[in-house]
Parts: structure tokens; sequence; C-alpha cells
């Protein structure tokens, strides 16, 4: 009799085992599926935007390395085969490296900081008596993550929903809110509403000044900064700014709140002017230093939007948004870069 239940036993224990290794496995398999299928759509994403700046060849590349689907991560190889395609000095656009020799000392060192590499694993971390321990499981930062999480911690403010999702997700607002909602999981964003209204398009400066040049139609310029606001009424806007956590591993200025709520009208317009920049002019996009950056070591100071800065450390453009300024404002603005011989572009 024991030994019919021994053999029961036995058995029972096998089918046991065969199930838990069976579930293990498919468990398995479709962690490693779904892994590869972020990873294989992320690349794809790298060809589309590859293939909307006329590198077709780092594109077809790209598309390559999804026909072979190795087991490894495709993401960051993806990311190696970029960096090898890529000129060795890309440098910046001709005509901000030969732009006027205005230059800002507090800019010479400024670089964008050193931030978690795509494809790097990310846990959010605490600083406690004992130093920083980390409090989370890893979490997978891909590029445009990254992009984004740079671009609010060092160069701009705050985006707007439509703006993350337009610009970051080719307008596929349930995918960006799906993803935005992981990085607010994370402690990286933090979505608030503000009362703002929407940016106009913005295809080009209203102005653009280089020392030598003749002075602009302010009263001109003042009108168009006004017509295009018109039939734009305030009203709330989801928006996502960068937390204090982001700041601390992008480099950039401590936010978790937005200081001047306000201003949240021209803060998107800033934001809209980084975007248009990215999309035309990325080199352009990267030399962005934000306001904010220099905001202590120039206080009473004029700050204007942002500065485009060359790899020298010279101010090569002086970037304001115009939001609604009057013909005054915009004299005011002139005369402040005139002085100090800034070449600047009025958006």
């Amino acid at each position: 009799m024991n030994k019919v239940v021994m053999t029961f036993l036995d058995r029972l224990a096998e089918r046991f085992i065969a199930l838990a290794a069976g579930l293990l496995s498919s468990r398995i398999a479709g962690l490693h599926a779904a892994a590869q299928a972020e990873q294989q759509s992320e690349l794809e994403d790298l060809a589309r935007r590859y293939d909307a700046e006329g590198k077709p060849e780092i594109a077809a590349t790209l598309r390559q390395r999804l026909l072979g689907l190795p087991s490894t991560n495709l993401a960051l190889e993806g990311a190696e085969q970029i960096r090898q395609l890529q000129p060795s000095v890309p440098g910046l656009p001709e005509s901000l490296v030969t732009g006027p020799t205005g230059v800002a000392a507090e800019l010479r060192d400024v670089q964008d900081s050193q931030a978690p590499a795509d494809g790097d694993r990310f846990q959010r971390i605490e600083l406690d008596a004992a130093g920083v321990v980390a409090v989370n499981p890893p979490f997978h930062i891909q590029a445009r993550d990254r992009e984004l999480l740079l671009a609010l911690a060092q160069k701009v403010r705050l985006f707007s929903q439509r703006q993350v999702a337009d610009h970051f997700w080719d307008g596929a607002l349930a995918n960006a809110r799906r993803r935005m909602k992981q990085l607010a999981k994370r402690e990286l964003v933090a979505r608030i509403t503000v009362q703002a209204r929407t940016a106009p398009p913005l295809e080009s400066p209203l102005a653009s000044w280089r020392p030598g040049d003749s002075i602009p139609e302010f009263g001109r310029v003042a009108y168009r900064c006004h017509e295009r606001w018109r039939q734009r009424p305030v009203r709330p806007c989801a928006a996502w700014i960068a937390t204090e956590q982001a700041a601390q591993l992008f480099g950039g200025v401590r936010r978790g709140t937005l200081t001047h709520p306000t201003q949240a009208t021209h803060d998107l317009g800033v934001a809209a002017v980084w975007l248009r920049l990215r999309q035309v002019a990325p080199p352009w996009a990267t030399a962005w230093r934000g306001e904010d950056l220099f905001a202590e070591a120039r206080r009473g100071e004029k700050l204007p939007d942002a500065f485009l800065v060359d790899q020298a450390g010279q101010v090569a453009w002086v970037i304001e948004f115009g939001g609604g300024y009057d013909a005054e404002r915009v004299a005011a603005f002139h005369a402040d870069c005139a002085d100090r011989g800034l070449p600047y572009q009025l958006w």
C-alpha cells in the first residue's frame, strides 16, 4: 500500500514540476518577446526619423538589423550602428560656427550633462543618512525617453501633452500618454495643468539680426507678434515637467514645479521654438542652452529664452520667443543684444 502511495506521489510531483517548468518557460518567452518587440519598435522609430532627415543609409542599416532579430539588445546595437555611421565630428551648421564673437564667459564650460545612455536601465534613487539607495526595480530608458527628459531638464520648462505626442510619438496621443505615465510612475516627469493659449505655428523667426545688419522695423515685428494670437483663448492645458529626480540624472535645473505658472503660454511658445529647431536643424537644438541654466550666474541681468552655443563656447545666436511683445519691448530686446554684440532670432 505504501509503495502505491509513494508511486502516486512521485508521479504527481513529476507532473507538477513539468507544469511549473512549462509555465515558467512560457512566461520567460513572453517577456523576451515583449522586450524584443519594444526594441524593434524603437529601432523602427529611429529609422523613420533618419528617413525624414534625409539619411536613408542609416535608416536602411537599422532596418537590416531588424531582419536578423538577434537575441541581444537591439536598441543598444542600433545606437552603436548609428554612432559608427555618423560623421566623426558632426559640428554645428556653418552659420553657427562663423557667427559673431560675442562671448559670455559663464557659457564656456556648459555642455549637455552626462545622462543615462540609450538602452540603460534606471533605478529610482533617494538620498538618506546612509547615502544613495536604489529603491525601484530597473527601468529601461529608451532613446526617445532620454531625448525628452534631457530637453525638459536642460532646455525648456515644459511640454504640452500635444507637443509630446506630435513631436516624439508621430501624433499617437494614446501611446504618448501611456509612456509618459510610465515615466511619471518612476518619478521622472510630473503632469500638471496650466492655463495657457495654444502656441501658433512657428515656421521661422519673425526677426533675425546680426551686428552690422539694418535695424528691424519694431512696429512691424510687434504687429506680427500680436496678430498670431487672435482667436486663441486661454484654456486648461495638460503639460509635463521634469522632476527633481530627472534633474539629478540629466544635470539640469531642479524642477518638480512650475515656478511661474502665469507664464505658461510663453514657456510653451519657447518649447515650440526648440521643437521646430529639432525638426529642421537638429544641431541647433543640441546647441540650445535654456535660460534657467544661467539664472544664478546672471542675477539682475536680462536673460533671453535661450542661447545657441558653438563648440568653442561662443554665443552664436540668442533665441527669444516674442509672445505678444509690443514695439517697445521688441526695441528693448534689440538694444540689449546690440549693446553686447550678440546676434539674435526673435520668434
